[in-house]
């Protein structure tokens, strides 16, 4: 969990902004570079927080990506889902 990454002070902060933006940023279906397994991703494009899962809903990464939304367009086979 990387709080300071989402601008958050406390994991209840933390949690409250990754439930948000799973909620309701754009959901990718991708592979992580050099990888076989997909991952889901969620972007909020308006604070620019990328976060990625497993399919178990585990949480693998978040942070706010320094190229914005042309780092989630480079994501190996990425397809948005509606």
């Amino acid at each position: 969990m990387n709080c300071a990454a989402l601008g958050v002070n406390n994991v209840n902060d933390y949690q409250r902004v990754s439930k948000d933006v799973v909620r309701n940023g754009k959901k990718y279906i991708y592979k992580f570079a050099g990888g076989t397994v997909d991952r889901f991703g969620f972007y909020d494009s308006v604070r620019n927080i990328f976060i990625g899962m497993d399919d178990s809903g585990k949480i693998l990464t978040t942070f706010r990506p320094d190229e914005g939304i042309t780092y989630i367009e480079g994501l190996t086979k990425i397809m948005e889902v509606e």
